[in-house]
C-alpha cells in the first residue's frame, strides 16, 4: 500500500520563497521526483543543469498552471497562431500522449531492468 504524505501549508510556503529566491526544490511525481526551478530565472535553470550534470543542448520540461504564463515562452506563437483550431488541438494532444508514452516505456524498461 502506498502512503501519501501531503506537505504542509508552511513546507509549501517554504517552497515557493525558494523558488522566488532562486533556489531549487525536489517535489515526487508518479514514477520519480522532479527538481523544480523558476524557469523565468536563468540562474535557478543553469543551477538545474549543474546539479543534475545535464548538458545545456539537451532540453527541460517547463510545468505552467495557466495558459496567460505561456507568453513567457511564446517564440513559436506566430506560427502556432496560423494553425486551424483543429491542428492546435491535435499539436498539443500530441505533444502529451508523446511525453508520457515516453516517460512511462522509460520507467517501465527501468523496473525491467532493475527490479526482481
Amino acid at each position: 500500500m502506498v502512503k501519501v504524505v501531503r506537505a504542509s501549508q508552511a513546507e509549501l510556503e517554504a517552497a515557493v520563497d525558494a523558488l522566488r529566491d532562486g533556489e531549487l526544490v525536489a517535489f515526487p511525481t508518479e514514477t520519480v521526483y522532479g527538481l523544480g526551478a523558476n524557469a523565468s530565472n536563468p540562474a535557478a535553470v543553469r543551477k538545474v543543469f549543474e546539479l543534475k550534470g545535464r548538458p545545456s543542448s539537451h532540453p527541460v520540461i517547463v510545468h505552467i498552471d495557466q495558459q496567460k504564463y505561456l507568453k513567457v515562452y511564446d517564440i513559436y506563437a506566430p506560427l502556432f497562431a496560423k494553425l486551424t483550431p483543429e491542428a492546435k488541438k491535435k499539436l498539443l494532444k500530441g505533444n502529451y500522449e508523446r511525453l508520457f508514452d515516453k516517460a512511462r516505456s522509460d520507467v517501465r524498461a527501468w523496473e525491467k531492468a532493475n527490479l526482481k
